[in-house]
């Protein structure tokens, strides 16, 4: 995600803060209306770049079981042996996957939703939404595409 704030020299990016926060800010920052092609464009970059960082903490292989067991650890539950035991270990969580991106900065733990619809008022409220279009146009994101699935069980 530093390569993403990197790109725009004059908004001095907190690192510490959340990801899509510090987008936001940034927006304001240089004052983009939500129709202004350059917010646009930095919208596209920053789902983009939101998509490598998952594939970086997370992995990229929806079969690979340490992958499974990094996100065990993000959300603070214990790794089961076995691959179908992680993801059923998973499934059985709420959680914004935008906050899985930020658990590097200082957001904090990730919250567990109780229910899908605590969840979604959540994403409402934060504005945080994982790029599912970006996650599903990138071939190497298979890990984010099976994670978002697990999730909306």
């Amino acid at each position: 995600m530093d390569a993403f704030f990197a790109d725009y020299p004059s908004f001095q990016h907190n690192r510490q803060a959340p990801l899509t926060q510090e987008f936001y800010r940034m927006c304001d920052h240089f004052g983009w209306a939500s129709d202004d092609a350059e917010k646009k464009e930095a919208s596209f970059a920053f789902k983009t770049a939101m998509v490598h960082q998952f594939n970086t903490l997370y992995g990229t292989d929806e079969n690979d079981i340490e992958s499974w067991r990094k996100l065990c650890l993000a959300v603070d539950i214990p790794a089961p042996e076995g691959l179908q035991a992680c993801r059923k270990a998973v499934r059985k969580l709420h959680v914004n996957i935008v906050d899985l991106v930020d658990t590097q900065g200082s957001a904090g733990p990730v919250t567990v939703f109780r229910t899908l619809g605590e969840l979604r008022t959540y994403t409402i409220e934060s504005g945080k939404y994982f790029p599912k279009e970006s996650a599903y146009a990138d071939e190497e994101s298979e890990m984010a595409k099976e994670v978002e699935k697990v999730m909306e069980e």
